[in-house]
């Protein structure tokens, strides 16, 4: 019997490395949203889903987003990046 070793697929957005690189986390920039758009608060579980690529932003946000990022974060930051480890 052989065994073969998989490879595994390794899921992010860009806005995923943009958090990282900047050191911010997913409740801060919920925070800085949350203000940004004239909120009491934003969910940080939606911020995860978008960190993954499971949900995408809706349009009034993503021009939040825009603001929030200086814009450095635009729409196609939201699509997943699927690296081979």
């Amino acid at each position: 019997m052989f065994l073969v070793k998989q490879r595994y697929i390794v899921q992010r957005t860009k806005f995923s490395g943009w958090l990282m690189r900047k050191h911010w986390s997913s409740g801060l920039f919920a925070d800085r949203l949350a203000a940004e758009l004239g909120q009491e608060r934003f969910s940080t579980n939606t911020i995860n889903n978008w960190r993954s690529g499971k949900t995408k932003p809706r349009d009034q946000t993503m021009l939040a987003i825009k603001r929030v990022s200086d814009g450095e974060l635009t729409a196609d930051d939201f699509l997943i990046e699927r690296t081979p480890r």
